[in-house]
């Protein structure tokens, strides 16, 4: 498999391709891809296990506080996104409706080398309210989604024009010993079915940069479902091939669409 290769072994054209990105999909009746997530998380984790490892000792423990202190050492390296309905979308061809009919995942994706990027679109058998629930449930995180460790509440607030703050503490474990940690600046439109999340830039990540979208609306012919999208931006502290920012996009927006989908329409059903 491509991830045990080394990276200088990986023909160039694998690597420079075109911008133009034709549509991806997942089964609709698989389940969330934890199984390719887990690949993925283990191919970056193993590019960086030098630089970023655990050891969990009383000076390692120092230093973090030290870095808190610090806070991420910037305010945002990826511009933010903002609340739906997304502008200047570009609107679904008929290779992605057809795909979206026979409920499958639609999924574009931006080549950047220093940077993952990307927009996933799935319909769901539940209504926005049933989405938006389970996108705002932070609490059930740890069991909902792939690889989640901790999800921590540590502010909430209440913003003008009925939207809400919420920061989380978020926990993701690769393998035993190895984690990623971020802490989370979401606000929530829960009328309008969106959210938007970018890292809380007072408290020192372990990634650079990570800004995420999502929206739901009503499904323009099907009564009770939804029309969901989510989009992502991430950047790491590190360099990585180019090809791994392509299938960690890949992959969160694969997994995430897809636990969304599972639990929406569970919740749809009581």
């Amino acid at each position: 498999p491509l991830w045990l290769k080394p990276f200088s072994s990986v023909k160039k054209s694998a690597l420079l391709r075109t911008s133009e990105v034709a549509p991806m999909t997942v089964g609709s009746r698989r389940r969330p891809g934890a199984c390719v997530l887990f690949f993925v998380a283990l191919a970056v984790g193993a590019y960086l296990f030098p630089q970023v490892w655990r050891r969990g000792s009383s000076n390692a423990a120092l230093e973090g506080a030290e870095s808190q202190d610090k806070g991420q050492g910037h305010q945002g390296t990826l511009p933010a996104f903002k609340l739906g309905p997304i502008k200047n979308l570009k609107a679904l061809s008929s290779a992605e409706a057809a795909l979206l009919e026979d409920g499958k995942l639609v999924l574009r994706q931006e080549e950047d080398p220093t940077r993952g990027k990307g927009l996933a679109v799935r319909d769901m058998a539940a209504t926005p309210d049933d989405v938006m629930e389970e996108l705002i449930d932070f609490k059930g995180y740890q069991k909902k989604v792939s690889m989640c460790s901790k999800c921590t509440v540590y502010d909430q607030q209440k913003l003008k024009k009925g939207l809400e703050k919420v920061k989380v503490e978020m926990s993701s474990t690769i393998i035993p010993g190895f984690s990623f940690n971020c802490y989370f600046d979401h606000t929530i439109d829960k009328k309008g079915h969106s959210m938007i999340w970018s890292l809380d830039y007072d408290k020192r990540s372990d990634v650079d940069d990570i800004q995420g979208m999502w929206y739901v609306e009503k499904h323009p012919t099907k009564d009770g479902w939804s029309r969901v999208y989510y989009q992502i931006d991430m950047r790491l502290k590190y360099r990585i091939p180019s090809m791994l920012y392509r299938a960690l996009s890949k992959s969160s927006l694969t997994s995430a669409v897809s636990w969304v989908k599972d639990h929406s329409e569970k919740r749809a059903t009581r």
